[in-house]
C-alpha cells in the first residue's frame, strides 16, 4: 500500500484520544479509522444482502421483537440486552 500525504481537517483532541487509546500514532489512528469505515460498509452490505434473500425472515419468531437501539434511552441498551427491562 502506497501512502500519500493528505491535508485533513480533524478534531485534534478526538484524534489524540483515539491514537492514545489505540497505542498508535495519530497517522496510524486515521488509517485505522478509514479501514474500519470501509470494513463497516462491507459488513452492512453483506447483512443487507442476507436480508434481501430472506436469511433473517424467522428472526422475530426465534428471538422475539427487538426494538431499535435509537428508541431506547442511553444506558438502557446494555441492560435490555442482558435481559433487563
Amino acid at each position: 500500500m502506497a501512502l500519500v500525504r493528505k491535508n485533513l481537517m480533524v478534531d485534534p483532541e478526538a484524534l489524540r484520544t483515539l491514537a492514545r487509546e489505540r497505542g498508535t500514532s495519530e497517522s496510524e489512528a486515521v488509517r485505522d479509522a478509514v479501514a474500519f469505515a470501509l470494513a463497516s460498509q462491507e459488513m452492512v452490505a453483506a447483512l443487507k444482502g442476507l436480508h434481501d434473500v430472506g436469511a433473517f425472515a424467522d428472526f422475530e419468531e426465534l428471538f422475539g421483537a427487538f426494538e431499535d437501539d435509537a428508541a431506547v434511552e442511553p444506558g438502557r441498551v446494555a441492560e435490555r440486552r442482558k435481559g433487563g427491562h
